[in-house]
Protein backbone atom coordinates (compact mmCIF):
# COMPACT_ATOMS: atom_id res chain seq x y z
CA UNK A 1 0.00 0.00 0.00
CA UNK A 2 1.40 3.39 -0.56
CA UNK A 3 1.76 5.92 1.93
CA UNK A 4 2.32 9.39 0.99
CA UNK A 5 4.58 9.75 4.49
CA UNK A 6 6.92 7.15 3.34
CA UNK A 7 6.82 8.36 -0.26
CA UNK A 8 8.27 12.00 1.37
CA UNK A 9 10.65 10.62 3.19
CA UNK A 10 12.36 7.91 0.95
CA UNK A 11 11.61 9.87 -2.41
CA UNK A 12 12.33 8.60 -5.81
CA UNK A 13 13.55 5.09 -4.07
CA UNK A 14 10.35 4.72 -2.52
CA UNK A 15 8.26 5.64 -5.18
CA UNK A 16 9.72 4.06 -7.90
CA UNK A 17 9.04 0.37 -5.96
CA UNK A 18 5.45 0.82 -6.82
CA UNK A 19 6.10 1.72 -10.46
CA UNK A 20 4.06 -1.57 -11.71
CA UNK A 21 1.14 -0.47 -9.37
CA UNK A 22 -2.16 -0.40 -11.37
CA UNK A 23 -3.97 2.97 -11.36
CA UNK A 24 -6.46 4.58 -13.88
CA UNK A 25 -6.11 6.39 -17.01
CA UNK A 26 -8.43 8.70 -18.48
CA UNK A 27 -8.27 9.08 -22.53
CA UNK A 28 -9.24 11.46 -24.25
CA UNK A 29 -10.09 14.76 -24.94
CA UNK A 30 -12.84 14.82 -22.12
CA UNK A 31 -15.36 15.79 -24.42
CA UNK A 32 -17.41 12.73 -24.78
CA UNK A 33 -18.07 9.94 -22.77
CA UNK A 34 -15.82 9.06 -20.17
CA UNK A 35 -13.61 5.97 -20.73
CA UNK A 36 -11.00 4.58 -17.73
CA UNK A 37 -7.81 2.07 -18.67
CA UNK A 38 -6.15 0.29 -15.93
CA UNK A 39 -2.46 0.54 -16.61
CA UNK A 40 0.84 0.77 -14.48
CA UNK A 41 1.44 3.76 -12.60
CA UNK A 42 4.73 4.31 -14.30
CA UNK A 43 3.37 4.53 -17.84
CA UNK A 44 0.66 6.59 -16.53
CA UNK A 45 2.92 9.28 -14.79
CA UNK A 46 5.19 9.07 -17.87
CA UNK A 47 1.92 9.45 -20.61
CA UNK A 48 0.51 12.72 -18.29
CA UNK A 49 -1.86 14.67 -20.48
CA UNK A 50 -0.64 13.36 -24.17
CA UNK A 51 -3.17 11.10 -25.76
CA UNK A 52 -1.92 7.99 -26.57
CA UNK A 53 -0.95 8.50 -29.92
CA UNK A 54 1.25 11.35 -28.91
CA UNK A 55 2.65 9.13 -26.22
CA UNK A 56 3.83 6.21 -28.87
CA UNK A 57 5.21 8.98 -30.68
CA UNK A 58 7.50 10.07 -27.99
CA UNK A 59 8.19 6.59 -26.86
CA UNK A 60 9.51 6.34 -30.56
CA UNK A 61 11.85 9.69 -30.57
CA UNK A 62 12.91 7.96 -27.09
CA UNK A 63 13.94 4.72 -28.77
CA UNK A 64 15.31 6.80 -31.92
CA UNK A 65 17.46 9.16 -29.86
CA UNK A 66 18.39 6.08 -27.56
CA UNK A 67 20.45 4.89 -30.49
CA UNK A 68 22.32 7.66 -31.86
CA UNK A 69 24.49 7.52 -28.38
Amino acid sequence: MYDNDASRRGGRVYKKKFGDMPTVDHPGDSRGKTRFEICAWRVNDAKSDLTLREFLELCREVLAFSGRN
